[in-house]
Parts: C-alpha cells; sequence; structure tokens
C-alpha cells in the first residue's frame, strides 16, 4: 500500500516498522475517533437515532453494527458507531447484551437513545424474545422501524417484472 501511494523508498521504510507498532498505532487512532464521537453524541442536545443490522462473515463470526444519526450545529449528521462481535448467534438477546453494553460503557444513558432503525429479522423486531423488544423493556419510549430499504427488498422478491420497474425507477 506505501507503495502504491508513496513509492518504493516508503515501501522499505515500512518494512522496517514492527507489525505491532502499526497494529497499536491503528487503535489508538480507532480509540480516538471513537471518544470523539461520544463526546459529540453526548453533547447534542436532541436524542440519537441509531441504526442496527446484525450480519455473519465468511467465517461465520456474527457482527453487531451500528450507525448513528444526531443533530449538531443545526445539521443531522450520521456516524460509523461501532461493529461489535456477537455470541455467535443471531438471537434478541444475543443483540441486545452487546448494544446494550456498549452504550454503558460509554455513559450514555438509554435516555439519549431515540428511534432504532432495523431489519424486519425476527432476532430484531420479535415481540417478545427480539432486540427491540429487550429495549423496550429497559426503555420504553424508544420507537422502532423497519428499514425503507430492506422494505424495498423483501417487497421485490414476489414482485411481478411489470411492477417492479415502476418501484425501481421511483426508489432511486
Amino acid at each position: 500500500m506505501a507503495r502504491l501511494l508513496i513509492g518504493k523508498d516508503a515501501e522499505k521504510e515500512f518494512k522496517n516498522i514492527p507489525f505491532n507498532t502499526i497494529s497499536m498505532r491503528i487503535h489508538e487512532m480507532s480509540k480516538d475517533l471513537l471518544e470523539q464521537l461520544i463526546f459529540r453524541i453526548h453533547h447534542s442536545q436532541f436524542p440519537i437515532s441509531i441504526q442496527l443490522d446484525e450480519s455473519t462473515d465468511i467465517n461465520s463470526m456474527c457482527h453487531l453494527v451500528a450507525f448513528v444519526r444526531f443533530v449538531e450545529d443545526d445539521s443531522v449528521v450520521d456516524e460509523f458507531l461501532f461493529c461489535l462481535e456477537t455470541t455467535g448467534r443471531t438471537r434478541g438477546i444475543d443483540i441486545f447484551h452487546p448494544f446494550s453494553s456498549f452504550l454503558v460503557s460509554n455513559n450514555i444513558p438509554w435516555t439519549k437513545v431515540g428511534p432504532i432503525c432495523t431489519d424486519g429479522a425476527p432476532a430484531m423486531l420479535g415481540h417478545r424474545s427480539g432486540c427491540i423488544a429487550l429495549v423496550k423493556d429497559v426503555a420504553s419510549h424508544i420507537i422502532a422501524t423497519h428499514c425503507a430499504i430492506h422494505k424495498y427488498a423483501l417487497a421485490v422478491k414476489t414482485m411481478p417484472q411489470e411492477l417492479k420497474i415502476v418501484l425501481d425507477s421511483t426508489v432511486i
């Protein structure tokens, strides 16, 4: 990467740096960016909204990904919040615990959390044991929404081609 961006001399210099030094530096920068984001979230005068999605990678590792939206200086800000490894299962409780732990460890009270947007998976929206049901047990004010893009994807699976063409032109 250094050779492509900076040149062959830079590549040689980078090879002399121990890998753990680079890894440590990346970790420090990531931590600093997260701290800055948390600071901005704390200072937003309005509740934040969260978009949550769970995903399984090619190694069968489950991850919980979150994006945050908040108001800062009269503008709406969208930022990547976290990607956390989960227990390897995608039940509501397996999604709720890392999410809740993240909020607690970063001193973000549930009262600061507004709407949460998810896909329509039962693990997310299940009435009794889905993540949102568990969230509502601790923060009944939170409203959950089903992501419009996920709804669109579900709708086009069974839609006749003639109607899909019309829907495609209106969504784009």
